[in-house]
């Protein structure tokens, strides 16, 4: 059963993004410091920090996957029950229509899978809904489960209820992607934003190196130089949060 919170990186992503960390952290302290013993001390919480931020970007990224994948389940369902199927015969349909436009280690397939294994033991649909929609912590799914609990209980029209439901989440996964298509372009200007400044004391080091030297080994310069880092830093992170926009 697949946590999707928590991503469990293989060791080969671990330590690539444990050195990728690393190794940026060594330049940016080159930058701002010049001085080994800083960039040394900065190496592993920066190669920490990075792996992290990796591992909470890989999670986010499949549960998108997910949500994506879970719309074109919802379609299936419904087709498989307008034709006559009950929904626990429905699941099992839509996995077979579905095996034609993902592979089995694909997200939903291996869901659909798990699903067919717990009804075989009498598991209620509306019990494995509900428990994807728990672990994957996508809105989308837990709504869905949430309807299809209620109408279960009520007695609806299933059916009716299923269509209005996938329709609303269908459209609010279509905005999402219209979103990410918009701010593609800003995104790429941000990553050009945010190199800028590097960039230019790389050139007035190389250029001007007489300039930049009262910044460096010296403890003035180097209390100016980390409120300069923490406020790049900073403006860095505030720039991600608003290009990350969720509806």
């Amino acid at each position: 059963m697949i946590n999707y919170e928590n991503y469990d990186m293989s060791r080969q992503e671990m330590v690539i993004s444990f050195l990728e960390g690393a190794v940026l952290s060594i330049l940016l302290f080159i930058l701002f410091y010049k001085s080994i013993y800083i960039c040394l001390l900065g190496a592993i919480p920066g190669g920490i920090l990075f792996y992290r931020r990796r591992k909470g970007i890989l999670a986010n990224r499949r549960k998108k996957e997910l949500t994506w994948q879970f719309r074109d389940a919802m379609e299936s369902l419904i087709s498989a029950m307008t034709a006559g199927y009950s929904i626990e015969h429905a699941v099992k349909e839509a996995r077979k229509d579905l095996s034609h436009m993902y592979s089995e280690n694909d997200l939903i397939i291996r869901e659909l899978m798990e699903m067919e294994k717990r009804i075989e033991l009498r598991i209620p649909i509306e019990e494995l809904l509900d428990d994807l929609g728990t672990r994957s912590n996508v809105e989308e799914i837990k709504l869905f489960a949430e309807v299809f609990k209620t109408a279960q209980k009520s007695g609806g029209h299933l059916l009716d209820i299923m269509r209005r439901t996938s329709l609303s989440i269908r459209e609010k996964i279509e905005i999402q992607r219209q979103i990410s298509t918009l701010i593609t372009g800003k995104q790429l200007e941000m990553r050009c934003m945010t190199a800028i400044p590097l960039l230019i004391i790389v050139y007035l080091q190389f250029s001007s190196p007489d300039f930049l030297s009262p910044l460096y080994h010296n403890p003035a310069g180097e209390v100016f130089m980390t409120i300069a880092l923490l406020a790049y830093i900073g403006s860095y992170l505030l720039a991600h949060r608003i290009m990350s926009i969720e509806i």
